[in-house]
Formats: C-alpha cells, structure tokens, sequence
C-alpha cells in the first residue's frame, strides 16, 4: 500500500482512472446480463472501490485539520439526511402502486454514487496536478471518448444512439444515399451506454480545451477539436449537435470580452482555427440525423396519425353534445377507456404495467379527452404527467423535501429525462441540495472571488463555464448529474477549480 502514499504515484493512478472511464462506459457492462451477475454493474463497483481506497489513505494522510472538519460535518449531514430520507419512504402509504416500490439497497447504493464525485474533487484539491497534467486530461478523454465514436462511425459498426442495434449506415450516407435509411438508423453513440451521458461529457470538456487552444495554438489541439466536434453531431442529440458551435463562439465571445477589460493577447492562429472547424462542422451538420428532425418525422408519421384518429372520436363527442341522446353509444362515460389507450402511439408499457388503465382509468379518461395533443407527444410528457397525478393523490407534507426515493422510479420505469425536476421527486429538495447544488455554490463562489478581486483567470472561467453549462443542459437533456461518466469529470474539474482559486487567493497583490 505504500503505493498509494507517494504523491507522485497518486497522482499517476487518478490520471490513468480518469482516462480510462470512457473504456468503463462501455454498454457491455451495463447490460441485464452483467448487471444480474454483480446486481450492480462492475463499472460502479471499480469506481467506488478505487475513490473509496484513494480518498481514504489521503484524508488519514497529509489532509489539514481544516479540511477533516468540514469534511466530517458534511458527511454526517448527509448520513443524518440519508437516514431520514430512508426511514420516511419506507413508511410512505403508496402500497397500491405495485410497481412504485421502494428498496433501501438501491437507494444507499444511489446516494453512495451520487457522493463519489466529490470524492474525485477531494482528489483533485489534495494532489497538485500541475495545469499541463490538468489539460492532459482533458484532452485525453476528449480524443479517446471522440475517437471511439467517429472510428466505429465510419466502419459501420457502433451503437445506434436511439433505439437498439447498430447503424446502418455511417458519416458519408448522411451525404450520399440518405433517403435508403430512416434518421433513427444513422445517429450512433460508439460503444457507450448512452447517447445523452456522452452529450454532456462533450459539453463539459470542450469549453476548456478550447480555452487551451485559445491560450496556446498547438496542431494536436486543434485535431482533438475537430474530431470531438464531428463526434457530437454523429451523436444526434439536439445538446450535442449544437452544443459544439456554441461553445465555439461562447468561448470567443469570452476571449474577447478578456481581451478588452484585461489586455489580454490575441492568438490568431487559434481563432482561425476554430473558424475552420466550424465552418466544416456547420457543413456536416446540414446533413446530420440531429435529434430535433428525428422527433419531427418520427411523430409526424406515427403519433399524430394516432392522435387524430383519437381526436376524431372527441370531437364526435363534443358535437352530441349538442344534440344529446340517453341512448348514445358515443358516450363519454361509457366508452372503453382501455381500448382507446390502445390505439395511442405510445409505449404499451405505460398503460399495461406502469400505470395499468383497469386500476387508474380516471388518469388515461383525462389523458385522452382533456390533455391538449401536443403535451402527449414524447415519452417524457407522458411519464411527467404520470408522476404528476401520483404526487397530486399521495402527496404528503414532507415528500417535498424528503422526495418519494430514487428507487420508486426507477422500480416503476419512471425516471425523468429531466434532471433537477426529476430530483425534487426523487430525493427532495434537502437532498437536490446536499447532492447537486455544491456544483453551482462552489461555481458561484469562485466567480465572485475573481471578480472583486480583480483575479479573473481565463482557465478559472473556463471551468466555472463548463460547470454551469452542463448543470444547464441537465434540466433540458437529462439523465447526466446522475451519471458518472460526466459527474467524475464535473468533480475533478471542480477540486482543480477550487485548488486553482486557493493559489489565487494565496498570491501576493501585484
């Protein structure tokens, strides 16, 4: 174990567990066939282990006094809330949703990921990475994460990013021969689990290493750009294939507003550069599976059919009501509401085991009928407006700020792709704060230092952008702060972010 109290071989193990998450990511390992022999992935397991172990040896080792405090007090914070959290879902009175069950295991073991980006800031802050090393990093996991994606792209052989299986197409279909594949078939996302998780990676990396570009032209930066750029428009999402053009220009907008309050000089190099890449990029994107004209055909050709043929018969309603018959047949009251569900373009699963149309009728009779068209369309309208009517029936004084448990949703394939929204269902408003909000409080705090003390650090802001952004885009894309793929990175880049201010604060006035 000796291994672990040299600072220099600490130092080297966080890089290489850095650099290989993308490698741990892959979909494989998360799979119902792994996930049954572990009970949980391995992926998680590796991670926690690893943070577990490091963080330990460092806070019994070299960690000041200060820092144990309040370490300690925020520890037994969480425990404290974890405890009653746990203690009051238990007890919650909803034993008549069979499938919104609640299990301590998947709720601590929640917690416990949710915790483990701290850890790697803990990391971080205690083992000086150099900027150089900080900067390897990232572009490490940016080449590696965007390499995966465009290689298995043009072979033919990655993952689709909506739907199962692999594409049917790569990059020079979008140019040539588009109209033989549907734009569900030529969107893909690598080996990786999930297309949204990697969306919010992209965003997260890409501000600061265009800020080093900015800083420092360099051939190689200039490469790992471009290839990340063209892999988050093979990705599709609406987050990722806009997502690389405006961290583009942002970052230039930002560059430029430094330039004219604190002198800054100007790199030419990189400018042009990053012209370059979004002029290629804007042209790939004319051609592009985004994830917005995915939407569009997909519900233009199945659901609105089906929700017009359901319009239909609503509209034979209203017009008898005009002339009303005791002997209708057409009437409201006495329709099947089990078999209108039917004949919605929506996921089977919803109305046969999530919310099961013989025991909650009232909910699918306004669901058709009340519900305007346009707020039925997606999964997440629909799982929103169920989670919505079991709140407004069992809702308690305290589920606010408790929430009804992460482990309730996702038992009742409930777990919203939209983050924060989601949260205050899942863990409430005390643990959303305990869990989330040091990303942004830390953020803010820092902004503030370098702005009244005239301290203002390209790198630093960079940071604070890459942080907020992709805490941003979580409410918007969802399913990212939960993921460790992207909240390890939000963590390391936050312990260097806190570290660097520090120094700051430590330099002597000019």
């Amino acid at each position: 174990m000796n291994i672990l109290k040299d600072e220099k071989k600490q130092k080297i193990l966080l890089f290489i567990f850095l650099i290989i998450q993308p490698i741990l990511d892959c979909y494989i390992l998360y799979t119902d066939k792994i996930i049954s022999i572990f009970k949980f992935s391995p992926t998680t397991i590796i991670r926690l282990v690893f943070i577990f172990i490091m963080c330990l040896f460092i806070f019994l080792g070299k960690t000041s006094k200060k820092n144990k405090i309040i370490i300690t007090i925020y520890m037994i914070i969480v425990a404290i809330y974890s405890g009653i959290h746990i203690i009051y879902d238990l007890n919650l009175p909803i034993s008549n949703y069979k499938v919104f069950s609640f299990n301590i295991i998947s709720e601590v073991f929640y917690i416990i990921r949710m915790l483990l980006p701290f850890g790697v800031a803990f990391l971080a802050y205690s083992i000086k990475f150099s900027k150089k090393e900080f900067m390897h990093v990232i572009y490490g996991v940016l080449l590696l994460t965007s390499s995966i994606i465009v290689i298995s792209n043009i072979f033919s052989i990655s993952l689709a990013s909506y739907g199962n299986g692999i594409i049917k197409g790569n990059i020079f279909n979008w140019f040539f021969n588009k109209n033989n594949y549907g734009v569900l078939d030529l969107a893909s996302k690598g080996w990786f689990n999930s297309a949204n998780q990697i969306s919010g990676l992209f965003m997260l990396l890409l501000p600061i290493a265009i800020y080093s570009l900015l800083e420092e032209f360099n051939k190689y930066k200039v490469f790992a750009i471009l290839i990340t750029c063209i892999a988050m428009i093979m990705l599709g999402t609406r987050v990722a294939s806009s997502g690389f053009a405006l961290n583009i220009i942002f970052m230039l907008i930002v560059e430029f507003i430094l330039v004219l309050i604190w002198k800054k000089n100007i790199n030419l190099k990189s400018y042009i550069s990053l012209g370059i890449i979004l002029i290629i990029g804007g042209v790939i994107l004319t051609k592009a599976p985004v994830v917005s004209q995915i939407l569009g055909d997909y519900y233009n050709k199945n659901d609105i059919e089906s929700y017009d043929e359901i319009n239909n018969i609503v509209n034979q309603f209203d017009d008898d009501t005009e002339n009303p018959n005791e002997d209708n047949k057409n009437d409201k009251d006495n329709i099947s509401i089990a078999y209108l569900v039917t004949k919605l373009s929506i996921n089977r699963i919803y109305y046969t085991k999530v919310y099961p149309v013989q025991e909650h009728e009232d909910f699918w009779r306004e669901f058709i009928f009340e519900i305007p068209t346009e707020k039925k369309f997606g999964q997440r309208n629909i799982e929103l407006l169920i989670i919505k009517d079991i709140d407004k029936k069992q809702h308690q004084k305290l589920t606010p700020i408790l929430g009804y448990g992460y482990s309730r949703f996702t038992n009742a394939y409930l777990y919203l792709e939209q983050d924060f929204y989601v949260h205050y269902y899942t863990i409430g408003l005390v643990g959303t704060i305990l869990l989330l909000s040091p990303y942004i409080i830390i953020s803010l705090i820092c902004s503030l230092y370098m702005l009244l003390k005239k301290k203002v650090d390209f790198l630093g802001v960079a940071m604070v952008i890459s942080l907020t952004e992709v805490v941003a885009i979580s409410y918007i894309s969802g399913h990212i702060v939960d993921e460790l793929i992207v909240t390890l990175y939000m963590g390391f880049i936050l312990g260097y972010l806190i570290k660097r201010t520090e120094m700051k604060k430590n330099e002597t006035e000019d």
